[in-house]
This record gives structure tokens, C-alpha cells and sequence, in this order.
């Protein structure tokens, strides 16, 4: 895989990789007038539709899913697809020698990603629910004890304070995110893939799963959440949400054994103020109402880059 492809959240010894360079990318959609991306980026990542010029609309997340699984080709065995796969069926190419350590799930889900007719590969929502990926996102029990008294919290906090606390959120430390990312990855499922209202609502019905008073509470204070007005409560704003309410860090915390919400540090606070002020050093009526609007922009923007370390704009 290109190098350059993925990073280091961090430079300690222990850390999260991260998926890089989305500078292309838009979110989904097809409103009237909009058109599918010509083929540009990295032709290793492009599924054949994509390479060929040839996507449906209606399939477009598809091609998405076959990038996906030329990630995961290179997380198992270290090298992109071969060109054998264009001759061999999908089940002669994993009964190759060097699949022979990857378990049958993973195997499985690989070639769901990889088939080559997109009709045929399934929706993110059905791979969340792989048994290879489910099972990492039900392990370690319920969210953390405190985070839905900080999605309260920060449902009740004034415009400002959620405003400095999403651009803190891009600034977090992944290495003290795991337990929040665990509730996420965990709603992600119980919500067929997408954070909305109404998904909410019908996980905080399932009374046994240890995640409904969280899914309560975030349908709840779903219009302050959901601070760039996507619809959707998406990673970086549950992490705000998660801020809310964190105490300071006690010196030299590891990234193993994160506290159960992550603290509000003061270098990410610098990046944030940072971030808000737009580079003047300070933060003016017209640097903050340039800020809001940026929240609150066309949800069909190129993706930014990824603050290094942080949480936005990266996978």
C-alpha cells in the first residue's frame, strides 16, 4: 500500500492507523444536477466500474465498498489484489497458499467486498453486520458509565461552548477515544450504519442492549448533537458531545487504558482556538460567524485534511 495512503495518529509507540488523503471525496448524494465524479484518484483503490467510467448512481456506494476491500486485502497479506483475481473466481483466489492464515470469516467478507459485479457486493449496512467486523464492535461490554450525562450536559450548554467543543473533538488524542469509539461502532450497528433521529429512537426501544439510554439521549438532544445539520450524529460530534464533561488529564496518561471519556487537553484546546480564530490569533464576531457557517456548510464538500493527530477527515 502507498505510504501515504495511511498515518500514525500519534507518534508514541502504541497507536491507532489512520486512513488518509479523502481530499476527493464527497459525501453522498443525488440531488438534482449532481454527478457522479470523473475517474480520478488511485487506480490500485478503484473498483472496475469506477476504473472503467462506467457507475450507476443507485450503485455508487458499491465502488466504495471494493476500495474497502483492497484495504483490508492489504491488511491481510500486505499487497494490493493480485492481477490473478481478473482470471480466477473469487473462491479459487482465496484457496490460494498465502490466504491459508486469514480465518474463514475474514476470508468471507473479502470476497463479499472484491466481487467484481457491484450489485453484488454488499451495502455498508450488511457489512457492519459481518460476523469478522460485529464481533470486534460487541466485545467489551456497554458504553462508557458517563456518556450520556455528557450528551446531556452538552445538550444544555450555549451555542458557543458546542461550537469550541467540535473543533476541540477534531483535536482529540485517538489513543483516549477507544471506549468512545466502542459505543459509536456499537450504535453504528443498532442504527443500520447511519446515527439518525429516527434510527435513534428505534434503538433506544430495544431496552435489553446496553446502549439504549445512550441511543435515548442522543435522539433527545439529536438538533444539538448534530451540529453541522447532516441529519446524522457523526463521529467528531459524538466525541464533542464526549468532552463535554471530561476532566483534566493526569500526567503522563498512556494511551493504554483510556479513562472512561477522554480528557479536554490543553494542547487540543490551543488547535481549537486555533481553528475557530481561522489563524488571526484571536477570535472575532466575523472569525466565529465564518466558523458557524463552515458547521452548518453544503454537506457535499470536499472532505479537509486530517489535523495531524486528530479526529476529522480520516477513517
Amino acid at each position: 500500500s502507498r505510504s501515504s495512503d495511511a498515518a500514525w495518529a500519534t507518534r508514541r509507540q502504541v497507536a491507532p492507523v489512520k486512513l488518509i488523503d479523502f481530499g476527493l471525496s464527497r459525501r453522498l448524494g443525488f440531488e438534482a444536477g449532481m454527478r457522479i465524479t470523473p475517474k480520478i484518484g488511485t487506480a490500485e483503490y478503484m473498483a472496475p466500474e469506477s476504473f472503467a467510467g462506467r457507475i450507476k448512481p443507485v450503485l455508487a456506494d458499491r465502488a466504495d465498498m471494493w476500495s474497502m476491500g483492497v484495504v483490508l486485502h492489504v491488511i491481510f497479506i500486505g499487497h494490493f489484489p493480485s492481477p490473478r483475481l481478473a482470471e480466477l473466481s473469487m473462491d479459487e483466489y482465496l484457496a490460494l497458499p498465502c490466504w491459508a492464515r486469514i480465518s474463514k470469516p475474514g476470508r468471507d467478507l473479502l470476497g463479499q467486498l472484491l466481487h467484481p459485479d457491484p450489485a453484488r457486493r454488499p451495502p455498508v449496512t450488511h457489512v457492519l453486520r459481518h460476523p469478522w467486523l460485529a464481533q470486534a464492535a460487541t466485545r467489551g461490554g456497554g458504553p462508557p458509565p458517563n456518556l450520556t450525562a455528557a450528551v446531556q450536559s452538552y445538550a444544555g450548554a450555549v451555542d458557543l461552548r458546542r461550537l469550541a467543543l467540535a473543533a476541540a473533538a477534531r483535536e482529540a488524542d485517538d489513543c483516549e477515544l477507544a471506549p468512545v469509539r466502542q459505543a459509536f461502532r456499537a450504535l453504528e450497528l443498532e442504527c443500520g450504519g447511519s446515527l439518525t433521529r429516527a434510527a435513534l429512537e428505534r434503538a433506544a426501544q430495544q431496552a435489553s442492549r446496553a446502549s439504549a439510554p445512550l441511543a435515548a439521549q442522543l435522539a433527545r438532544a439529536f438538533e444539538a448533537v448534530d451540529i453541522d445539520g447532516s441529519g446524522a450524529v457523526e463521529w467528531t460530534e459524538l466525541v464533542a458531545a464526549s468532552l463535554c464533561t471530561g476532566g483534566a488529564p493526569e500526567a503522563g496518561t498512556p494511551c493504554r487504558g483510556p479513562a472512561p471519556l477522554p480528557p479536554l487537553r490543553d494542547d487540543a484546546c490551543r488547535r481549537a482556538f486555533g481553528l475557530l480564530g481561522q489563524g488571526a490569533g484571536a477570535l472575532t464576531a466575523e472569525t466565529l460567524a465564518r466558523a458557524v457557517a463552515t458547521a452548518r456548510g453544503p454537506a457535499d464538500e470536499p472532505c479537509g485534511d486530517t489535523p495531524s493527530g486528530g479526529t476529522g477527515g480520516s477513517a
